[in-house]
């Protein structure tokens, strides 16, 4: 903590993203989300905190290297909890270079982003967590870049395991490393930026590709499981179009074959192929989002449908059609207020029948809340904020059959929340609706 705080006051800049909240029910229970598609609504998003840390060193030619650190923080408050503990992490810690048109190099542990959508908290496209480097080439108009990077996720012995031996001519035991693969991962994003009169025109091409070598993962002492060797390919494009920085859509297109059919951090762990790899498995997503204000209201929304099969060749509760929009009004009667509320719907199929009801199951889920807020500035995405939060939900029989019989979630098809939230970004890297 002594080096965090000295780091805050020595950085040339500093920035942060947080956000915290507390909410309750009826029943003074905490209000639990009710989403049931993978990127669902973030009215009820956990407690979350970067803090972005840059040390700004100069060069001539309006060049210059920087050093980036963004330690983050997850989970509920002391003051919620009463236990002194966070989960910590280091999302970038990195060193780039930056010259005029965009032009430069980076190395070391970086979050790689594109353009979001801000009321699903989803990154459609370009959202990767990389150790490794990087280069940018560009005149202003022309944008080219290529990252580099590498992973190796400690869990479920997937890419790392370790065994405990005896060790030879002792009684005593030690741990040896036994399968150690590291995923590799590559991605090329292109993108020009045209300038008609009325606003601007980018359009945006990504390349994503996924590499895992073979292994042999210990089964029990003289027993070992073979891993083959796999890959993946993610293509996507994007088109935005602006006519000011309050006025502007985005759409996205994507499709994930084999490895790059599930996030870099994510583990296939089940509905693999017959030979043990991906094969066969794909995911599509078609997104969009965009934002629409004048001088009293405007208009905020998002929206996302993906289909996604895995690698197993059987219809089952893995391949899945989900479909989510959400939309956010909002008026501004006076300085620093902002009377918003925000619909949404969300809808999941799977091809596999349910096990609780042997049938074919589509839950759905569709909320209304009302979000009055006081921010700094005018806006709907204007931070720091303080919103109150009421959240009125209709989920189908589907969709409470995820739940418990003794969970509220299951007991009614109606539920009410309501919360009271802050959330800000402060000279952040990482603003919404906006890109890196």
């Amino acid at each position: 903590m002594i080096l965090l705080l000295s780091s805050l006051a020595l950085a040339g800049s500093i920035g942060s993203y947080g956000r915290v909240g507390v909410t309750t029910d009826p029943a003074g229970g905490a209000a639990e989300d009710l989403n049931v598609v993978d990127a669902g609504t973030r009215l009820f998003a956990p407690p979350y905190l970067e803090l972005d840390l840059k040390w700004e060193s100069p060069l001539a030619d309006n060049r210059g290297v920087d050093v980036v650190l963004t330690p983050a923080f997850a989970g509920d408050p002391f003051a919620y909890t009463g236990e002194w503990s966070s989960a910590l992490a280091l999302r970038n810690a990195f060193v780039q270079t930056h010259a005029p048109g965009g032009t430069g190099l980076w190395a070391g542990a970086r979050m790689v982003r594109g353009d979001d959508i801000y009321l699903l908290d989803l990154w459609p496209m370009d959202e990767l967590n990389l150790v490794g480097g990087g280069a940018a080439l560009g005149d202003g108009d022309w944008l080219g870049e290529v990252h580099v990077g590498l992973n190796r996720l400690e869990r479920d012995d997937w890419q790392v395991q370790r065994s405990t031996v005896v060790v030879p001519g002792a009684v005593e035991t030690r741990e040896v490393l036994t399968l150690d693969r590291q995923r590799q991962i590559l991605a090329l994003r292109l993108g020009h930026t045209a300038r008609p009169r009325w606003g601007t025109l980018r359009p945006r091409l990504y390349l994503e590709g996924h590499r895992l070598p073979a292994g042999e993962r210990r089964v029990e002492v003289e027993l070992s499981e073979a891993l083959p060797s796999d890959w993946g390919l993610l293509i996507g494009g994007q088109l935005t179009v602006a006519t000011g920085k309050r006025r502007w859509a985005h759409l996205w297109l994507t499709q994930g074959r084999r490895l790059a059919a599930w996030d870099e951090l994510a583990i296939p762990e089940g509905g693999l192929a017959l030979d043990g790899t991906t094969q066969g498995a794909r995911r599509t997503t078609l997104a969009g989002a965009g934002l629409y204000e004048g001088d009293r209201a405007g208009v905020l929304v998002g929206g996302s449908a993906q289909k996604r099969v895995d690698a197993d060749g059987i219809d089952d509760l893995d391949d899945t059609t989900e479909l989510v929009f959400s939309v956010r009004p909002a008026i501004y009667p006076a300085p620093h207020f902002m009377l918003a509320a925000e619909l949404s719907h969300q809808w999941r199929q799977s091809r596999g029948l349910d096990p609780r009801s042997d049938r074919i199951e589509a839950p759905a889920v569709t909320q209304l809340a009302l979000l009055p807020t006081w921010q700094k500035g005018q806006g709907i995405l204007s931070r720091p904020a303080i919103t109150a939060q009421y959240v009125l939900s209709i989920q189908n029989n589907s969709a409470r059959l995820a739940y418990d019989e003794a969970d509220p979630r299951y007991q009614h098809n109606i539920q009410h929340q309501v919360g009271i939230v802050a959330e800000w970004w402060i000279e952040s890297r990482y603003d919404a609706g906006g890109e890196e």
